[in-house]
Formats: C-alpha cells, sequence, structure tokens
C-alpha cells in the first residue's frame, strides 16, 4: 500500500470540507423555510443528510491518522443515525459545524500556501 503524502490528504480533507459546507448550507436553508415534523419532506431528507454527513466523517478520520490532535479533536463525533427524525437534522447541522471548523483548521495546517492560493481557499487568522 502507498502512502499518501500529507499534501494529499490536505487536498481531500479540503474536498470533504467543501463538501460539508455545502451540505451544511443547503441544510441551513430548509430549516430556516420553517419545515416542521408534519412535513414529510422534511423527516424523509433527514436519513439522506445524516448519509452524507457519515461518509465525511469517514474520509475526515482516515486523513487526519496524520496528525493525532485533529484525531482527538472530533473523538466526539459520532456517525448519526440514518433515520427519518427532525432531531437528526439538527444533530447533522450541530456536529457538522463543529467538523467544518475542524477540516478548515486541517486544511491551513497542513496545505501549502501555493495549494490554497492556486484553488481560492480563503485562509484565516
Amino acid at each position: 500500500m502507498t502512502e499518501i503524502s500529507t499534501q494529499e490528504q490536505a487536498t481531500r480533507v479540503y474536498i470533504s470540507y467543501v463538501q460539508l459546507s455545502d451540505l451544511l448550507v443547503e441544510l441551513q436553508k430548509r430549516l430556516e423555510m420553517g419545515l416542521n415534523q408534519k412535513q414529510g419532506h422534511y423527516w424523509a431528507a433527514s436519513a439522506s443528510y445524516a448519509r452524507s454527513f457519515n461518509a465525511i466523517l469517514k474520509t475526515t478520520r482516515e486523513a487526519f491518522k496524520i496528525a493525532p490532535i485533529f484525531v482527538d479533536s472530533i473523538a466526539d463525533l459520532q456517525e448519526i443515525e440514518e433515520a427519518l427524525s427532525p432531531d437528526i437534522l439538527e444533530n447533522v447541522l450541530s456536529h457538522g459545524s463543529k467538523l467544518r471548523g475542524t477540516l478548515r483548521a486541517f486544511v491551513n495546517m497542513y496545505m501549502s500556501g501555493e495549494e490554497k492560493k492556486r484553488i481560492g481557499f480563503v485562509v484565516t487568522e
């Protein structure tokens, strides 16, 4: 098995960051539209959001193996049950927000400045 470079891991984390950011924006819009428990499409979407979050979390855990401090920072995040429940959406939003911040920190730390500039990643202080 070939070893993956730190730069490649940072690129994978960046992809997860973009995917999660888009997922959270879409979810926030749904929640702001006032969808409630009585509307079936609110619940129906919950399993899909959970499945997407879980896939991103799995990819992230793999990439973070190069930096134990990042593994520790998300140790409390567990996969979200893929069920039809309004609580699932709030869990994806809250856990996703924490994960997104950690992904961003990883990219800031491990992706080269040249690569960040090339992809338009805005570095935060």
